[in-house]
């Protein structure tokens, strides 16, 4: 009669303990879609800033100017990236830091552009997105690498290789 009850409690643990991860690892990834759609957020509205500071740019510069039109390019990169692809996202992003810094040096050549109120409010405005983006960024990839980790080690990756958790991708985003 013990090995009855002792064989029921084992089964009842390991119902207990695979339930504490399964919520472990919906939780977890619940986190990252709430991080990647603040991420997303920054994302498309430093697309709206980038398409105001080309807008700017044009008035003041020459229209034909190849960092110009390489910045249009990529500003549409990140328009038309899709949300749900991180790494489409993080390349789009990426590029698009690259190019406003050039844009940034490049307006050097602009004095009036420079001393312009709304060229000094999209800089600063694109600044504080740059460093916003970098922390959510750091905070989404902790994230990741926690979930992937539960993933990947056992004995939580036996419960995450039958419920079907697939590893989530990380996202880089560099200013230089």
């Amino acid at each position: 009669m013990s090995l009855y009850y002792i064989l029921w409690g084992g089964i009842a643990v390991a119902f207990v303990w695979a339930g504490c991860v399964y919520y472990r690892l919906i939780k977890l990834r619940a986190s990252i879609d709430d991080s990647w759609d603040d991420i997303s957020s920054i994302l498309k509205l430093r697309v709206e800033l980038t398409t105001r500071l080309i807008t700017l740019f044009k008035n003041h510069a020459d229209a034909n100017h190849e960092t110009l039109e390489q910045i249009f390019l990529l500003r549409n990169e990140g328009i038309y990236a899709s949300p749900l692809d991180t790494e489409a996202q993080a390349f789009s992003s990426y590029a698009l830091s690259k190019g406003l810094n050039e844009v940034f040096v490049l307006a050097n050549n602009y004095p009036d552009l420079k001393k312009a109120p709304e060229f000094l409010e999209i800089q600063n405005a694109l600044q504080k997105l740059e460093l916003k983006l970098q922390g959510l960024t750091q905070q989404h990839n902790e994230l990741v690498i926690k979930y992937n980790q539960k993933c990947t080690l056992l004995p939580s990756s036996l419960i995450a290789k039958v419920l079907r958790f697939s590893q989530k991708t990380l996202f880089y985003h560099s200013l230089s």
